[in-house]
């Protein structure tokens, strides 16, 4: 008895998650590198405008190369001190490793973003 009335909340549920799926999956489909691609169509825009948007994208990659070398910069640092920190024969804490493991993660994204644009910069120049 006990499956039964959960079968038939099932069979009722199922139209429901189907409906969702159809609205939400064109979103998750497209992905933000296609929309900018179609943000960024040299037929939607005119020269001067596509001219500045190239420039606002250069300005965007200059400052994430900016963010990237301070973070190079502290996890450098961060591994200068741990390594005083264990000669002198103490426990280097684990905040400082794990911060440095973030620190790397967050690199790695902005690598990625960073790498997008140019790929858009150079696609549109």
């Amino acid at each position: 008895m006990g499956s039964l009335l959960i079968n038939n909340k099932f069979k009722i549920y199922i139209p429901f998650i189907l409906v969702i799926l159809c609205i939400f999956a064109p979103s998750i489909i497209w992905s933000a590198g296609y929309q900018e691609e179609k943000l960024f169509d040299g037929d939607f825009y005119s020269s001067d405008e596509l001219r500045e948007k190239i420039e606002n994208r250069n300005q965007e990659i200059q400052v994430l190369d900016d963010e990237i070398k301070a973070l190079e910069t502290d996890i450098d640092w961060m591994v200068l001190k741990i390594n005083k920190i264990q000669d002198s024969s103490r426990k280097a804490a684990i905040n400082l490793k794990k911060s440095i493991t973030s620190k790397e993660k967050k690199i790695i994204a902005l690598l990625k973003t960073k790498n997008r644009l140019e790929y858009l910069v150079q696609h549109y120049s």
